[in-house]
């Protein structure tokens, strides 16, 4: 019952078999008598409930009877998965049955089948919290934010937002300005330049991989197109969201311009320059010399 239960749940829709099984192992079998109170009004809720026999109500603090839920329904999911106190009260009116996820189970879960939280975040409406941590795990294994303090990793995860790349969409093109900064989550995408030189091979960005850093450092468009090869979805941290998170963490912005793509930018207008530095001459001159330009 507890899994067809989770089956016909607005709140885990889209969840796969396996998925649902991994879900439904989390959580744990609960009673309690008539009057109950399950969660209080102001309280944070630590579990979700999934109530199997019964009924509850739901009581605003002034004591009014907001709605009256049965088998099959959920409590406490808002002030979990969004962090916040209770907004109502829950009171059995009768014995009461019923199945628990704990908030602490469910960031394992997240931790090893991420997928999971993908899809309860895109049910809620914004990112679980409970998500966040393996955001922050995640960022903290990409070798340009390598060395950032957990503080500024979890304030970056919690201002990520998914977005879904169709196989043959552009998350941006050449001379666009990106929206922000990407990490790769799933799916691939090639970064093709405008003019790719004769028998060259295309970069790809794949799960774990940021791109957009250099439009984002320099304010300039980008100057690779950005599809996806195969229906992919990406992190996005916005313009807006990393100029007001570098304000407060300036390291973020230091750590991600010493990346290799955005010093690759100077790199590359010096090198259609063809300016070079001679070792024949002084440091303190540059000179242009064809004995080392690059091509």
């Amino acid at each position: 019952m507890k899994s067809e239960l989770i089956q016909y749940a607005p709140l885990f829709a889209g969840l796969d078999e396996q998925e649902r099984s991994i879900l439904a192992a989390g959580f744990t079998d609960g009673e309690c008598a008539t009057h109950a109170v399950l969660l209080n009004a102001g309280d944070r809720a630590t579990s979700i409930y999934l109530i199997g026999r019964g009924f509850v109500s739901l009581v605003t603090p002034t004591g009014q009877n907001l709605a009256t839920l049965g088998p099959g329904s959920i409590l406490g999911e808002a002030s979990l998965l969004r962090g916040a106190p209770l907004d109502v009260s829950a009171k059995a009116l009768a014995d009461l049955s019923f199945w628990k996820l704990s908030g602490d189970a469910l960031r394992e879960i997240i931790l090893q089948q991420p997928s999971i939280g993908i899809k309860l975040s895109r049910n809620f409406g914004g990112i679980v919290v409970q998500m966040q941590e393996y955001l922050a795990q995640r960022l903290a294994k990409t070798p340009e934010l390598a060395g950032l303090p957990p503080h500024t990793l979890q304030a970056v995860a919690q201002r990520l937002q998914p977005v879904e790349v169709g196989v043959g969409s552009s998350l941006y093109r050449i001379g666009e300005t990106p929206q922000g900064l990407y990490l790769v989550e799933s799916g691939t995408l090639e970064l093709r330049p405008e003019r790719p030189a004769e028998g060259s091979r295309i970069e790809t960005a794949g799960p774990g991989e940021l791109i957009g850093a250099a439009p984002l450092l320099t304010g300039k468009p980008a100057f690779r197109t950005a599809a996806a090869s195969e229906d992919s979805l990406v992190w996005l941290l916005s313009v807006d969201d990393f100029h007001a998170l570098s304000a407060q963490q300036p390291g973020l912005r230091r750590i991600l311009a010493r990346r290799p793509s955005a010093a690759g930018a100077k790199t590359s207008r010096r090198r259609r320059r063809g300016w070079r530095r001679c070792p024949c001459l002084p440091r303190r001159r540059r000179a242009r010399c064809g004995r080392w330009r690059s091509g």
